[in-house]
């Protein structure tokens, strides 16, 4: 029997770049439902430019979610829409777009209803003008309607609205730079910007927004690309925060081991491109192995060092992160390995005793004087 591979779904949705970097503190499924909300609107564009009011049934909204909710009568699907229906946001927050900008609604009108015969849910309504005039120059090719490409099939598997954020972002500037973000831009993106915690403690922001971001991308095999961030730093405070993506293709493509991939994959982008340093890694990931050498490179991510790679080797030879090391050798190993230990001792113990003799006979004949 053949053995198939699994086809990585493909939806593909031309978000306009002004609907990317938005404020607005949304959950990853209210943004997963907005997402599904532009494409299929986007899609009946095609059919007619001309068209004001978009339908969708709430079984294929429903689709754009991983997990479906226990919910009898819609009501926690109905608040989502509602959600998007209520929330104004600040669009194009990094000044990119040439369509879209200022504020409006997420969505303009809202109607819900429901088939009394069949229970079949509708949803009628409406996006704001300027987001439908940017959907409408994407579908003619306008130059000044910029847009990412973004897969709904890999949003749809990503558990948290940071990782989302950061997904769409890293999208929006494929094959170009990311540019520097300022700090208050960088929470306002990410819907952080009134939460006290994120503003008296950065380290939570590292955390709980940024590192778990980070991971879940780049441990997806559906991401196509890693993604690395540095925080700037300008008179012992943080202003702009840099995130570096590259091709995971490109990045590993001469490392074969998959655990020493995902290593290398969490070291700064300057890093990642050495042989010298995947040299090293490979000898420390036989030596320690995967997890040690994972949490020590989590430790040092959060430390952020200006010599990283000084103290990475110390995290690592000294445990900084105060990881369990456990024996990660099978009970074969071992016996091999003690067996080795033994005979070398022996070697040595018949070595000293062949000198011994050598020297007693050396002694007799007057060549070599006996020590008092």
């Amino acid at each position: 029997m053949k053995e198939t591979k699994e086809k990585k779904q493909v939806e593909l949705l031309r978000k306009p770049s002004g609907t990317i970097t938005i404020s607005g503190d949304l959950t990853a499924n209210e943004r997963k439902f907005y997402n599904k909300l532009l494409n299929n609107a986007s899609m009946q564009l095609k059919d007619d430019l001309n068209q004001i009011v978009f339908t969708i049934s709430l079984e294929e909204l429903k689709d754009a979610l991983d997990v479906s909710e226990n919910d009898k009568h819609n009501k926690y699907y109905k608040k989502i829409l509602r959600k998007l229906y209520d929330t104004t946001v600040t669009y194009n927050l990094l000044d990119k777009d040439k369509v879209i900008n200022g504020m409006a609604h997420l969505m303009d009108n809202l109607d819900i209803r429901v088939d009394n015969n069949t229970k079949r849910v509708t949803i009628s309504y409406t996006i704001p003008l300027i987001i439908r005039k940017s959907l409408v120059g994407i579908i003619q090719g306008d130059p000044e309607s910029l847009y990412a490409r973004v897969n709904l099939a890999v949003i749809k598997g990503l558990k948290s609205k940071y990782s989302i954020i950061l997904y769409e972002l890293c999208k929006d500037y494929e094959n170009v730079k990311i540019p520097e973000i300022p700090i208050e831009t960088f929470k306002r993106i990410f819907g952080i910007e009134h939460q006290k915690i994120y503003q008296l403690f950065f380290p939570k922001i590292r955390e709980r927004v940024l590192d778990p971001a980070v991971k879940e991308l780049n441990e997806n095999p559906n991401v196509e690309f890693y993604v690395t961030y540095e925080l700037i730093k300008k008179a012992n405070k943080y202003t702009h925060i840099k995130f570096t993506v590259q091709p995971k293709k490109k990045a590993l493509k001469e490392i074969d081991n998959p655990e020493l991939q995902k290593l290398i994959s969490m070291l700064p982008e300057d890093l990642q491109k050495s042989k010298r340093v995947a040299k090293v890694f490979r000898e420390y990931l036989a030596q320690y192995g995967y997890e040690y050498i994972k949490a020590q490179i989590e430790y040092t991510n959060q430390k952020n060092p200006e010599c990283y790679i000084a103290y990475i080797d110390s995290a690592i030879k000294e445990n900084y992160a105060k990881v369990e090391v456990k024996n990660t050798k099978t009970e074969e190993e071992i016996k091999t390995m003690v067996s080795k230990i033994v005979e070398k001792m022996e070697m040595n113990v018949k070595i000293n005793e062949n000198l011994r003799k050598y020297k007693h006979i050396l002694e007799e004949k007057g060549i070599l004087k006996e020590r008092k």
